[in-house]
């Protein structure tokens, strides 16, 4: 009994040991990722967004930044794979993302460069799918490249679809760079209105619930809400669903309300976690009018 109750303690210390080991190894991989995606620029007023991971780390990121001339650029990626495997998967993107848009340089040209970066770095069978979006509102221009991403959403005041993006393009880091063609969507907006953009992850969850599958149920939740609540009430009921079946891929989602006038007023909610294990979620809103 002596022997087999210090056999017992001698495992349960290197047990301990190990998971001390991995969350200090997990808060620097955090740290860095936090640092290289510059996490600040999405505590602006201007974004609302949210990320909730389907375990300790993402293989979901948003990023935003300005151009010098002020056109907002925003992107929404999902690696493959979960959890440690998926944030190195994205983690190169943000440097890219950053740094072309710090030069002005346009959205479909970044995504080039990402997959190149893509191709050059990761492992074969290693792709991203990826939305980035351009918003001009001094020209009220707005420009979309979605790859691989669901469907990118554009909504009125009253929670109505009036444009739909899907896919025009694969995931990043498929094509060999020969090949790699851009396909560009673009409108202007004279109305207010809202952009919805997602990883497939929101969706999926959503998927099984009744007939109308994910799309659908996204679409049902944002009408006849105000602007200003959609994207805290689709969190909520993603969190809902999730307590009652457990979720196995990264969520992120976003909004961008688009105004009429030059200074659009944006909302952000608080970026937040789940202690469940089986979170998700990235979602952006913007809006226009």
């Amino acid at each position: 009994m002596i022997l087999m109750r210090r056999e017992i303690e001698e495992n349960t210390r290197v047990l301990q040991n190990y998971r001390d080991t991995n969350e200090d190894e997990l808060r620097v991989v955090k740290h860095l990722m936090a640092r290289m995606c510059h996490e600040d620029n999405l505590s602006d007023s201007k974004l609302e967004h949210w990320i909730l991971p389907a375990s300790n780390l993402s293989g979901d990121l948003v990023a935003a930044a300005r151009t010098p001339d002020g056109v907002l650029h925003a992107i929404v990626a999902d690696g493959t794979a979960h959890g440690l495997a998926a944030a190195l998967n994205v983690l190169p993107i943000a440097p890219v993302f950053y740094a072309m848009t710090e030069k002005g340089l346009k959205i479909e040209l970044i995504a080039a460069a990402i997959n190149r970066t893509i191709k050059q770095q990761f492992p074969a069978g290693r792709f991203v799918a990826a939305t980035l979006v351009s918003v001009d509102y001094a020209t009220r221009r707005v420009r979309i490249w979605n790859g691989g991403n669901p469907p990118l959403l554009v909504f009125d005041p009253a929670g109505k679809v009036i444009k739909r993006y899907p896919p025009a393009n694969l995931a990043l880091g498929i094509l060999p760079q020969a090949a790699f063609v851009p396909n560009i969507d673009e409108f202007r907006y004279a109305e207010p209105c809202q952009m919805f953009c997602c990883s497939d992850g929101v969706f999926e969850v959503l998927d099984d619930i009744g007939e109308q599958g994910g799309e659908a149920s996204v679409v049902s939740q944002m009408q006849d809400v105000p602007p200003q609540m959609r994207l805290k009430l689709l969190r909520n009921r993603l969190l809902a669903r999730n307590a009652e079946k457990a979720t196995h891929d990264d969520m992120a989602g976003a909004v961008d309300r688009l105004r009429a006038s030059a200074d659009p007023s944006w909302i952000r909610f608080p970026l937040r976690s789940s202690a469940s294990p089986a979170t998700f979620a990235l979602s952006v809103f913007c809006t226009c009018g």
